[in-house]
């Protein structure tokens, strides 16, 4: 199996206003070198839905690492750094299950239709 710092990855430039303002055609550029993934100054990008979506349900090889954010910025302890280890992204088994069944109704394509107006403003 092929490591990945030995993969030619194209590097998105994440931190940049430009990219923010018009992210696709990076996004494209990336998806030239690999399907899925990319790298960005501090490490790795998943840019592919369905590779997310697969890496995410594999709780027992993969997890959202807010901790090391929150050691990162010397936050242990405190309220953010409590909120980023506990939102739902960072927790796994009965509790994500259970914060998830709580929020799903939300996060409905229909739902997401209704509200599209608003997040394109925004």
């Amino acid at each position: 199996m092929q490591n990945v710092t030995e993969l030619d990855l194209a590097v998105l430039p994440i931190e940049q206003p430009e990219f923010a303002a018009n992210p696709m055609p990076k996004a494209e550029e990336a998806r030239r070198k690999h399907p899925w993934l990319a790298k960005f100054h501090s490490g790795y990008a998943i840019h592919g839905y369905q590779a997310v979506k697969d890496l995410l349900a594999m709780d027992d090889k993969m997890k959202v690492n807010f901790e090391g954010v929150v050691e990162h910025f010397g936050a242990k302890g405190t309220d953010w750094g409590r909120f980023m280890e506990e939102i739902l992204p960072t927790v796994s088994g009965e509790k994500h299950a259970r914060l998830r069944a709580c929020v799903a109704m939300a996060f409905t394509p229909r739902r997401a239709n209704q509200t599209r107006p608003a997040m394109r403003k925004v």
